[in-house]
């Protein structure tokens, strides 16, 4: 009888325990929240340097997911890099399903278009689909160009089963440099959406980044990504001899 007691005392005790954890740890789950989303610094940090790819993240107050910038240099004409980043010849590469590309408006100084196309994730993420505005100018004096890519989640009607990225805002920045080289810039701003945690997100986000960038790169240095043609787009003179 003693024994049996001693048992139900225990099993109160964790019970008891177990009710007091279940009612205090959403508390300290949600302060912890407030505390990481009105932290931040608002200065970049260096978060990955590998292969000549460089990956910096910066938290800024109020927001919980990190933006992210990368820096690299590629052995490539401007027009072949928009021709990647724009265009359609990369989709069976970069595993984009369903691209599709409508109002489009090209001209000597500027360039802008709408998107849409589907990308399967890695688990949990699962297949995203995007719907994007993309417009591009180039400075007619240093030759920069830049990419601007901004979700544009109202555009088209909503596909049943798929997820749509709603917040997305990225900036290329597209410079001649002497060496006959490109130096690519990007900096990104984006919310892939789903249940995945924001401090997975950005636990993940400086390697997901230079993954992708070292996929750009690889797919630049195939012939079939080579000598692009763009009217409208003023090239570096890029001379491959100059370049070790």
């Amino acid at each position: 009888m003693k024994n049996n007691n001693q048992t139900n005392n225990k099993k109160r005790k964790i019970m008891k325990i177990l009710m007091i954890v279940s009612l205090v740890l959403p508390g300290i789950v949600l302060i912890l929240h407030f505390i990481w989303k009105n932290s931040g610094s608002n200065e970049w940090k260096l978060a990955k340097d590998e292969n000549g790819i460089k990956v910096w993240t910066l938290k800024t107050p109020g927001s919980c997911l990190k933006k992210v910038k990368v820096d690299m240099k590629l052995k490539s004409k401007l027009a072949d890099i928009l021709n990647l980043l724009e265009g359609d010849i990369g989709c069976g590469d970069l595993g984009i399903k369903d691209w599709k590309i409508f109002d489009k408006t090209e001209g000597p100084s500027f360039f802008s278009a709408y998107y849409s196309y589907k990308l399967d994730m890695p688990f949990p993420i699962g297949t995203r689909e995007f719907v994007l505005l993309i417009h591009r100018s180039q400075d007619p004096k240093t030759k920069v160009v830049e990419v601007n890519v901004l979700a544009a989640p109202g555009k088209t009607h909503p596909i049943k089963n798929c997820e749509r990225v709603v917040h997305l805002n990225d900036i290329y920045y597209l410079t001649p440099i002497a060496t006959g080289e490109v130096e690519l810039e990007m900096i990104s701003d984006m919310d892939i959406g789903g249940a995945m945690p924001y401090f997975l997100k950005n636990l993940a986000a400086a390697d997901v980044w230079c993954k992708n960038m070292q996929t750009v790169r690889d797919l630049l240095m195939k012939e079939k990504y080579k000598n692009a043609k763009n009217k409208y787009i003023v090239e570096n003179n890029y001379n491959p001899a100059l370049v070790n």
